[in-house]
């Protein structure tokens, strides 16, 4: 699992929510950083949450990861954390494969991205191109999140 975050603290947060849940987690920071991961450590999936670089970044990462050709770019799992309903349309016509409105309740995160991640790359590529691109979108919650 790998977790792409500009802020050191929501990335720590996620991190332990997601080894929680029994992942191995890895952090990034930076959208190359990431790239570099993806293409070397062979990783099932990610969570990216840049929370400091402003609207539409987070989904800037996952629209530039899935137009590379690079195949582990494809298969990878991508589920992004936005801010706002128009970050969120932006994520899922980028091909993520989930995405969630901050806070996200720490529970809901772990189970979809254990969903996600137990999914086969050619499953989760026919979801996407059944839906017209379109991941799973998770509505902003009232309650305890991740932020």
């Amino acid at each position: 699992m790998l977790v792409v975050d500009d802020d050191r603290s929501s990335a720590t947060v996620l991190s332990g929510v997601l080894g929680a849940a029994g992942f191995e987690v890895a952090t990034v920071r930076s959208a190359e950083a990431a790239v570099r991961a993806l293409l070397h450590e062979g990783v099932a999936a990610t969570v990216v949450s840049f929370a400091r670089l402003g609207v539409g970044a987070t989904t800037h990462l996952v629209t530039t990861l899935r137009s590379r050709p690079e195949p582990s770019l494809h298969t990878a799992a991508l589920v992004a954390l936005v801010d706002d309903a128009a970050d969120a349309r932006l994520g899922l016509n980028a091909e993520c494969d989930a995405v969630f409105a901050r806070p996200v309740p720490a529970e809901e995160l772990a189970d979809a991205v254990t969903d996600v991640a137990a999914t086969e790359p050619l499953v989760r590529g026919a979801r996407r191109s059944v839906s017209g691109g379109l991941g799973t979108y998770f509505p902003l919650r009232s309650g305890i999140g991740v932020a």
